[in-house]
């Protein structure tokens, strides 16, 4: 995550009520683990694919 500026021992404060917007730090639950990855949409047809 050294591309979005974080850094290890960096310390990430949570704002679940911001949207995610293209390009941004999300925070993603799997399982019992929280991953933090960038947020990217891909469009085809006027629809979104994850």
């Amino acid at each position: 995550m050294v591309n979005a500026n974080i850094h290890e021992g960096d310390i990430l404060v949570i704002d679940k009520s911001f949207k995610p917007a293209e390009g941004l730090p999300v925070v993603t639950p799997t399982g019992f683990i929280l991953k933090i990855m960038l947020f990217i949409f891909a469009y085809t047809l006027n629809q979104i694919i994850e």
